[in-house]
């Protein structure tokens, strides 16, 4: 009897023990969900910019300052949404930015994480000096979506980079979707950044490129309108590799701009430009300042003076060859009236293949000559073309 009261004894204590230890865990593990769960709400909360941070939207009062407070004071991974309004912005924070181009400035600085979300809203410049509105610098994930980015008047003769709608610096897997954007230097700059992507932006008026990828890597552009732009209105400039160009339509129509470039392609390797329409320019596609393994494809160019230009660039710059260009199953039809003209130019490098493509009949202009010391075009493959009387 003595040994069951004690076997007893021992088991009350042991289940009290294991019910006080299985408590202690349960607790320990709601606690941890619930810690978690906290930390998830903050990182995915979403703020409003009037409502919790004074930004007025009224199109009088200067926002830059409680616009930034916003940016820099919530969490990453926060959502900010700016609700139907026109935000003025000035460039008060000066933020200096460098593109290798010479300094310039923009009114606000991201460097985290973090959704913006313009919907109906406006953001114009407060003045017309010389800064653009966002600068993506050192970051990831960013996403902007929506609303409009107004510079207050067309830049005649400011530099190129003198103020940048959205220019995205040193920063990777960004997002930027359903923006309009006017009267900058250049509406969007990708630049040393990689795997972004541009899908469905509008941009027009800038003084150089509505679109700029310099010297940067794996980013996708598609769905864009580029439109009434200069020095390239979309340009894959610097050494960039492997950027894709899709669906989209640049477009110069001013009846005083007849020497635009419409999409420059510079040093840039294994980049592929299809689906594109492009119209108005004096080079339609202009491949040039030693390009490499750049494919061409299902695109419709024309009323440009040449439609689809390899050469070797323009005096005093690189003028350096262009190699294994591919030209396959575009029309290139409906080349201008002025002359010279060509609907496809190839005037240096080698292992060209141009094929496929509709083009009016004698506009395919192979020129061999030598051009500021590169050497003769060889290797040069034309297959299956439809050449057709203009």
């Amino acid at each position: 009897m003595a040994t069951s009261k004690l076997y007893n004894k021992l088991s009350m204590k042991f289940q009290k023990g294991f019910l006080a230890f299985f408590l202690l865990m349960l607790l320990a593990i709601v606690g941890t969900f619930i810690l978690k769960t906290h930390v998830f709400q903050q990182k995915e909360k979403i703020y409003n910019v009037k409502t919790d941070f004074s930004v007025k939207g009224d199109g009088i009062h200067d926002d830059t300052k409680n616009i930034q407070r916003a940016i820099d004071e919530v969490p990453k991974g926060s959502t900010i949404i700016f609700p139907k309004g026109v935000y003025k912005v000035s460039n008060i924070l000066k933020y200096k930015v460098e593109t290798g181009y010479g300094i310039s400035y923009s009114a606000l600085k991201i460097n985290k994480p973090i959704n913006i979300v313009l919907k109906d809203a406006i953001i114009q410049t407060n003045s017309s000096e010389e800064y653009g509105v966002f600068w993506v610098y050192k970051t990831s994930n960013v996403t902007i979506k929506g609303g409009k980015l107004i510079g207050k008047k067309f830049s005649e003769e400011s530099r190129l980079t003198s103020r940048i709608g959205i220019l995205i610096q040193d920063s990777k897997n960004c997002l930027l979707k359903n923006i309009y954007t006017r009267n900058f230097t250049q509406g969007i700059n990708l630049y040393f950044s990689n795997k972004n992507k541009l899908e469905n932006i509008s941009t027009e008026y800038n003084r150089g490129s509505g679109i700029i990828s310099f010297r940067s890597n794996r980013n996708l552009i598609k769905d864009c309108l580029i439109r009434n732009s200069s020095d390239g209105d979309l340009s894959l400039y610097g050494g960039g590799k492997d950027n894709k160009v899709f669906n989209c339509t640049i477009v110069e129509d001013r009846k005083n701009r007849k020497n635009e470039q419409g999409l420059t392609i510079e040093s840039e390797k294994n980049s592929i430009i299809k689906n594109t329409i492009v119209t108005g320019f004096y080079y339609g596609i202009d491949i040039k300042n030693g390009s490499k393994n750049i494919t061409v494809q299902n695109n419709r160019i024309f009323n440009n003076q040449f439609n689809i230009a390899v050469r070797a660039g323009d005096p005093n710059n690189l003028q350096t060859i262009s190699n294994n260009i591919k030209i396959v199953n575009n029309n290139v039809l409906d080349i201008r009236e002025e002359k010279p003209r060509g609907g496809i130019i190839l005037n240096n490098g080698k292992n060209h293949i141009i094929e496929g493509n509709s083009i009016n009949k004698n506009t395919l202009i192979i020129d061999s000559n030598i051009i500021n010391n590169n050497k003769n075009l060889k290797n040069v493959k034309i297959n299956s073309n439809t050449f057709i009387e203009s």
